[in-house]
């Protein structure tokens, strides 16, 4: 999986919910720009 979710994982494991959450709300935004691109890469599609 891509580092960002197991960064946001660990984060969520050590009850650090908020901080975690601030960071996906920017990494959300990008991931969809993210896929879009190579959208012909099966395992990027996967990781979702």
């Amino acid at each position: 999986p891509p580092p960002i979710n197991q960064g946001a994982a660990a984060a969520l494991t050590k009850g650090v919910a908020v901080p975690a959450l601030a960071t996906q709300i920017p990494t959300a935004a990008t991931q969809p720009i993210q896929v879009q691109i190579p959208f012909q890469n099966p395992i990027i599609i996967w990781y979702f």
